[in-house]
């Protein structure tokens, strides 16, 4: 008998996040039982470096970022549905990075931040560096816009940092600071929203390629039941339900890196950053 791993890496930044994930998993797998799902199903904190993970031909479902979704992942993964979140920044689907800085730092505008310290949560985040990049281009004009950029390696991490003055400015997940603002939002008390970046497809839910057409439905047929049985559990995840999910949708993403770029050949962010 196959065991199929299951697994929600992306959102998990409080511990009250992480356990409601899991109890999410737990109710997928039950759900799925329901329909008649046989084989074994197992939820799993995914190891690090996360491609590995996103390619385990075992994979029932799991998360990703649409940046890598579509660099890396693409045509290598089955793009199973896109969560619905509902919180400020996020419509149908999509979402929308805000641009965060201290309160008291001095500047309106994006452009007030140019020779500044920007934080980046990984080069491969479209909430964090592409349309943070794409929002940047026009500005920098083909010339490098912050004097040092920090790779802080997570949303959360890029929060502190720009509270800690190691940064001056960060593009932050709308999840994410949501989320934050759940857990008591006292150190969001230290920062001011600039504004939001253009919208761009949500974070998918994705699943291996060995999936046949049946399972996929099949996975698709439990999270719409749970979107039903489970309201108040995915309101928890800022969650107001999946809807269809395809290839052509995120396109955009890919759009919007070629937008920022054509802006010029130069570094963007600083000097030897893309």
């Amino acid at each position: 008998m196959k065991e199929w791993r299951i697994a929600l890496p992306m959102y998990g930044i409080t511990p009250v996040a992480r356990a409601n994930q899991r109890h999410l998993l737990e109710r997928l797998t039950g759900v799925l039982e329901e329909r008649g799902w046989t084989e074994t199903i197992r939820i799993v904190d995914p190891p690090a470096p996360l491609a590995t993970h996103w390619l385990d031909p075992g994979l029932l479902l799991s998360q990703t970022c649409g940046y890598p979704l579509m660099t890396t992942l693409r045509d290598r993964v089955a793009l199973l549905a896109t969560p619905r979140y509902d919180c400020e920044g996020c419509a149908g689907g999509e979402a929308a990075s805000r641009f965060v800085v201290r309160a008291d730092a001095p500047g309106d505008t994006l452009v007030d931040f140019r020779g500044g310290v920007g934080a980046v949560n990984g080069m491969d985040s479209n909430s964090g560096m592409n349309v943070f990049r794409h929002a940047l281009a026009p500005l920098a004009q083909g010339r490098p816009f912050f004097s040092k950029v920090v790779l802080t390696g997570g949303h959360r991490a890029s929060v502190d940092n720009v509270l800690a003055g190691d940064a001056d400015i960060a593009a932050i997940d709308p999840v994410t600071w949501s989320l934050l603002a759940q857990d008591g939002g006292g150190r969001l008390m230290g920062l001011r929203t600039l504004g939001f970046s253009t919208h761009a497809p949500g974070l998918p839910l994705i699943g291996s390629r060995l999936l046949g057409e049946p399972q996929r439905a099949m996975v698709r047929d439990a999270l719409d039941t749970l979107a039903q049985r489970e309201a108040g559990l995915l309101r928890t995840l800022c969650i107001g339900g999946f809807q269809a999910a395809n290839w052509t949708d995120y396109e955009r993403i890919l759009d919007i890196e070629r937008d920022a770029l054509r802006h010029g050949t130069a570094s963007v962010f600083a000097e030897g950053w893309p």
